[in-house]
């Protein structure tokens, strides 16, 4: 796990070095940093340029002397962390082109830019600038860090688009990107790679600015003293599955009771079953009402190893964590059984329908939480904390820190970085979902895979185990996505991959 800041608490962490008067050293530093970076790409020792997120060969200059190299100059340091790279650049025979934004710049950085032999364009000379882009090896986007804030009427950026070809290097951010939600303003530049500076930003790990990072590079300027304790954490690892101890029995490998699925909707009890007998559980409970029979016959057809128990069957003993929700519409009976297992001391997933039922009282047992933006928007509005559905995707971290809180429980906002969030405050990003997850169904397979193996985490489980499994869970159900075709499937062929991702440390 990295550990993720948002923009004010990294200026802030800034600000004890600038008032001892070392902000020259902090920028020396992070020129330095993105020269090195430069310099590796143009010796093709880092990922090639994207457009539109796909991998492209493009022009590769292969050396660094004689490359050419230019920069979108703001006026701020973002700005004169460019030029003073371009500098150093040009020490290495590089040729370099600031293009400038404004009327103004860094003074120290233009000047050492103009000593070096750099060549100033001004961008608003499009014909000129244009007609550059096309000679570059690598384009420096500097134009604004992290004081960007990213409202409801965001200001569209008017730069020039780089052919393809060649590599776009984002300076701490790509310009127009929120440091904090990843928000991003019209016109942002794609980046394939982004060097940012003192720690990783959040607006790095969410929304639209992981999409235009590319791949992200943290240069350390030193300021790791000043930087606070993280609440924010981006969990970029496989998930923690590990075989079964030699003296496992099916109940000490977890038993999961579902509640899930209607004689309206019994695919989404098929999908949950089938990703948490796939997930490793030791026994699999379904809570099937005899009002559906299609569903108990549809169950057994997928998973024969299932036990399909009216409500109220002493079955429900061996459970050790229950999943509610997925497509039990309005069904009374499954309603009452999501009630009664909400009301045990047991560990539950809560998902899709069965989010409203969810009790004013805190539980004692681990409750994880998944909903979608718009399943966590209703939720929170029904309990006085009025917000749109826009909102909590546009800052997922906010409002999954701010639901964990207010709801007692872990929340597993779903999305294509997926914010697992803790009562305490922190919040782990879980990445590498690709799109294809975006399929009908999804949810209710995630429910599956996080009930088992948060039945394997004891009845004993805190809110941390609770996260902790979660996300192993996200990481699984990513796993078993990009095991099929790019082009798209559906869920129940991502229920069956979830048994043949291997994705042990």
């Amino acid at each position: 796990m990295r550990p993720a800041y948002s923009g004010s608490e990294v200026r802030a962490a800034e600000q004890p070095l600038l008032d001892a008067g070392r902000g020259p050293e902090l920028m020396r530093r992070a020129a330095r940093g993105l020269a090195q970076h430069v310099i590796a790409v143009l010796q093709g020792t880092t990922p090639v340029s994207r457009q539109g997120g796909v991998a492209v060969s493009g022009r590769r200059a292969s050396r660094v002397y004689g490359a050419r190299v230019g920069a979108y100059v703001g006026p701020g340091n973002n700005g004169g962390d460019a030029l003073f790279a371009l500098a150093q650049l040009r020490g290495r025979g590089v040729d370099a082109i600031a293009f400038t934004t404004h009327d103004r710049w860094h003074d120290d950085g233009m000047r050492a830019f103009r000593a070096a032999g750099g060549r100033v364009v001004p961008a608003v000379d499009r014909a000129a600038a244009a007609g550059l882009l096309f000679t570059l090896d690598v384009l420096i986007d500097a134009v604004t860090g992290t004081g960007t804030r990213v409202g409801a009427a965001p200001r569209p950026l008017d730069l020039p688009v780089p052919p393809a070809g060649v590599h776009v290097v984002a300076c701490d951010l790509p310009s127009g990107v929120d440091a904090d939600t990843g928000r991003a303003e019209p016109g942002a530049l794609a980046a394939a790679t982004t060097v940012t500076f003192g720690a990783l930003k959040r607006g790095l790990a969410v929304g639209e600015g992981r999409s235009l990072a590319g791949d992200v590079t943290v240069v350390d300027i030193g300021l790791g003293p000043h930087l606070p304790g993280p609440s924010v954490w981006l969990c970029e690892g496989p998930a923690r599955l590990d075989p079964p101890v030699w003296n496992a029995h099916k109940y000490s490998r977890g038993v999961v009771g579902l509640v899930a699925g209607s004689e309206q909707y019994p695919g989404a009890a098929v999908l949950a079953a089938r990703a948490a007998v796939n997930a490793g559980i030791g026994m699999l409970v379904v809570v099937a009402p005899e009002s559906a029979p299609t569903m108990r016959r549809m169950i057994l057809e997928a998973c024969p190893e299932a036990i399909v128990a009216a409500p109220g069957d002493g079955v429900f003993d061996r459970v050790s964590a229950w999943v509610l929700g997925p497509g039990i519409g309005d069904d009374a009976d499954q309603r009452r059984s999501v009630e009664r297992a909400l009301s045990s001391d047991l560990p539950v997933v809560v998902d899709a329908s069965a989010l409203p039922y969810l009790p004013e009282t805190p539980r004692r047992a681990a409750t994880v939480l998944t909903p979608h933006a718009g399943e966590l928007a209703s939720l929170l509005s029904g309990r006085g904390i009025p917000v749109s559905a826009s909102d909590v995707s546009g800052d997922p971290i906010r409002w999954a820190s701010r639901a964990a809180a207010e709801l007692s429980s872990v929340v597993v906002l779903k999305g294509p970085t997926t914010a697992v969030a803790t009562p305490d405050g922190t919040v782990r990003l879980v990445t590498g979902a690709p799109s294809t997850l975006a399929t009908a169904g999804s949810g209710d397979v995630l429910a599956g895979v996080t009930g088992a193996l948060l039945s394997q985490a004891g009845q004993e489980a805190g809110p941390d185990a609770a996260a902790e499994r979660a996300v192993d869970a996200v990481a699984l159900h990513a796993a078993a996505a990009r095991q099929l075709p790019a082009h798209g499937f559906g869920a129940s062929a991502l229920a069956g991959s979830v048994g043949e991702a291997d994705d042990r440390y």
